[in-house]
């Protein structure tokens, strides 16, 4: 069986999260020897992690496979940061979005389709916010950036599931509105209120798309498929949250750690654990599922951990918050072991019965010779 590029390129990505997870061990106090990442949190989880995978979903299965390059290139950013390089760092992510915003361009050119002005305008944010980074070295700056870069993406892949259901002229108008409030949140100062118009637009993309995404009716059916809902509406709801923060509880140290990571945990984490089990088959190009009932222990751990920090944000408890990011790290990390173990397990068991089968197919035609010549 030929090996997917997947295989040499995917553990860029994993090496990256496990990095931008002890960076963020080290950012809540934690103290870890030998490496210190922490100012380098958000740009490995964001860019060389979660733009990773995005680059090497989008370009797996492309015709012209030297479009593979990108999720390797961008990969490659970790190594920079861990060897204090991040100006070079993000001379990477930059060519990594860039890749991507043209990669996404190409892509509608040949099937246009309304999810992928989406999908640009993602593309477009995170290249954005890696020129502000580079520019500015301003994390804050960047980070809004990067949260439309991950939203952007997730609705627009999501809006490709959303469009089987039935359309009308309130689903499309909504959506329009919707994304115009997004934009001018994005771009409107904090003094124009541009905070508060950002939180609305989140709420409402989370009313959307419980409306809409056909998610909500999967939750009937069984394994991988009310596994994937359930997960994808939990996701919804941390949105809605990060939502409050932002419009509530908008200052401060904890408010603005509760407000990341209830979207960037809650939100787009939740989407990952969702997706994962269904891309991985299509990027290994392997007709396996990764779907086994152990996956929801990880999903109610990593979300235990999750309200755990939260709360220590919201109580201004420090060791809440320390303990809930240890456990929401090593969660994450469980996920991916437990994909990981799942689908080795399950080809091994594959190339099983492919011998066994083979075997009898031999066995049986030895069998009908053996007859054939007594006879």
């Amino acid at each position: 069986m030929k090996k997917s590029p997947a295989v040499f390129i995917f553990p860029l990505a994993l090496m990256s999260l496990l990095l931008g997870i002890v960076a963020g061990w080290q950012r809540v106090s934690w103290d870890i020897p030998m490496i210190n990442l922490a100012g380098d949190h958000g740009a490995l989880m964001t860019g060389s992690f979660m733009g990773t995978l995005i680059c090497l979903e989008r370009s797996i299965n492309h015709p012209r496979k030297w479009w593979r390059i990108l999720p390797f290139i961008n990969g490659l950013s970790f190594i920079l940061f861990l060897v204090h390089q991040p100006q070079l760092a993000f001379l990477l992510l930059i060519a990594g979005s860039v890749g991507l915003l043209l990669l996404l361009g190409l892509d509608f050119r040949t099937s246009p389709n309304l999810s992928h002005p989406i999908l640009i305008m993602g593309a477009f944010a995170w290249l954005t916010g890696n020129l502000v980074l580079f520019n500015q070295h301003a994390y804050p700056s960047a980070v809004k950036w990067w949260m439309l870069f991950l939203l952007w993406t997730i609705f627009g892949e999501r809006l490709k599931s959303s469009m089987m259901l039935p359309g009308s002229r309130i689903k499309k108008f909504t959506l329009y509105f919707i994304i115009a409030i997004n934009f001018i949140g994005a771009i409107a100062p904090f003094h124009w209120y541009g905070n508060e118009i950002n939180a609305v637009s989140l709420i409402l993309i989370s009313v959307w798309f419980y409306t809409f995404d056909r998610s909500r009716f999967t939750l009937r059916l069984s394994r991988q498929d009310r596994y994937s809902a359930i997960l994808i509406m939990t996701g919804y709801a941390w949105l809605i949250v990060a939502a409050c923060w932002m419009l509530f509880w908008p200052d401060g140290v904890y408010a603005y750690d509760a407000t990341l990571h209830s979207f960037f945990l809650g939100f787009v984490f939740s989407m990952v654990f969702a997706h994962i089990p269904i891309m991985f088959p299509a990027i290994f190009k392997i007709n396996i599922s990764l779907y086994h009932p152990s996956l929801f222990l990880v999903y109610a751990i990593f979300q235990a951990s999750l309200i755990v920090r939260i709360a220590g944000d919201a109580l201004l408890q420090t060791g809440m918050r320390k303990w809930g990011a240890i456990i929401n790290g090593v969660s994450v990390l469980l996920f991916f072991a437990a994909i990981v173990t799942i689908l080795v397990s399950r080809i091994i068991q594959k190339k099983r019965m492919s011998v066994l089968e083979t075997k009898e197919f031999v066995n049986d035609v030895n069998t009908e010779l053996v007859f054939k010549t007594d006879y």
